[in-house]
């Protein structure tokens, strides 16, 4: 509340009226993605001033630089590929196990979703408050901008986060944590924050953000979980609550093989036997633990993981693509890295759903 009390405070110092408490709460979130995100502010703005400093105009045009490289190697494929093979998946609710803070890619494959709900080890962060870091210490912000482009910086290249990579940079840190990067990530798709609520909840700890986005209301949980079988066992309540959010598609993607051994079992029970449907790269959901009841569909090309993961190579995953598989034009997950085009991507279905514009 304090926190809340001091941007509020700032907001009117710089604005010069009092402007209505839902308005200020409307625009306060999405300034600071756009800040942060290094798009530009009207001069209406209570942060327009600071994106009239030296850091950030570098901010502006490194930002600008390395989102327009991920569109032209990644997001402009990514967008039709999904419309097309995915389509309307019929769940209003996307679960992103092990995927840290990255929601461009479930707001590329999965748009019209009501809420994204992802997990993993880095802390949720703080509700953003570039004001009062500023006001506070104006070198403090100026860091804060390279931060955030170190900590995107392997993503952008590679789709994925390196998670020592992310605690490096993020952990500690104004403005740090896997909420600021999520409202950088909607700021550059073109939706408009209109709340962030930090929680703390029995089950985890967690941020939330509401945003619009083509005219429709949505939401983005970020929970800071193990999901180890040990921690579960003892907090059913985390997977009860996502339960209670109705039907989901559950999406995976490098995410370390975590499912392929033993100590994952409840997660990777929740994933396979409960989704509407699994979009899941080689590194998710093992062959073997698709429910035969799911019908699969195989895009782009398996020619195994990487050197340091190759004793997770699938026998069974390479006898399914010898026999068919499907274009995928783009490259995501762990093997982006390492080459191109050799990347995998498994849609399974729910032999009764119907998905919008999807191919047979």
């Amino acid at each position: 509340m304090r926190e809340v009390c001091v941007v509020a405070f700032l907001f009117l110092i710089a604005s010069g009226c009092a402007a209505p408490a839902a308005e200020e709460k409307l625009t306060r979130w999405d300034s600071s993605a756009r800040l942060l995100a290094g798009m530009d502010l009207p001069e209406s703005d209570p942060l327009y001033s600071l994106t009239r400093t030296d850091e950030w105009q570098t901010h502006h045009r490194a930002m600008d630089r390395r989102f327009s490289e991920f569109e032209e190697m990644y997001g402009k494929k990514i967008t039709p590929w999904a419309a097309s093979e995915i389509g309307d998946p019929g769940a209003g609710v996307v679960f992103y196990p092990f995927g840290g803070p990255d929601l461009l890619f479930p707001l590329r494959l999965f748009p019209d979703a009501k809420e994204y709900i992802l997990f993993g080890m880095e802390s949720p962060g703080k509700q953003p408050d570039p004001a009062s870091v500023y006001a506070r210490d104006r070198i403090a912000l100026a860091a804060v901008f390279p931060t955030i482009r170190k900590s995107l910086a392997w993503f952008l290249n590679f789709t994925y986060f390196q998670t020592y990579q992310m605690d490096k940079w993020l952990r500690g840190r104004d403005l740090g944590g896997a909420g600021p990067v999520m409202m950088v990530f909607l700021a550059r798709s073109g939706a408009t924050i209109t709340d962030v609520q930090e929680f703390q909840e029995p089950s985890a700890h967690g941020i939330r953000i509401s945003f619009k986005r083509g005219g429709k209301e949505h939401t983005a949980t970020y929970y800071t979980v193990n999901a180890s079988d040990a921690s579960l066992s003892s907090n059913p309540g985390f997977l009860a609550g996502i339960r209670s959010r109705g039907e989901r598609v559950s999406y995976m993607k490098a995410a370390s093989y975590l499912l392929y051994g033993p100590g994952f079992d409840i997660v990777r029970n929740f994933v396979t036997t409960e989704s509407q449907m699994i979009v899941s790269d080689e590194a998710g959901v093992p062959l073997s633990s698709y429910p035969p009841e799911m019908e699969l569909r195989f895009y782009g090309n398996y020619d195994g993981p990487l050197p340091m993961y190759w004793p997770m190579r699938q026998k069974a995953l390479d006898q399914a693509y010898a026999r068919e598989s499907r274009s995928l034009p783009f490259d995501l997950g762990y093997t982006a890295s390492w080459k191109r085009n050799a990347s995998v991507l498994i849609v399974a279905s729910r032999k009764h759903a119907t998905t919008g514009e999807r191919k047979n």
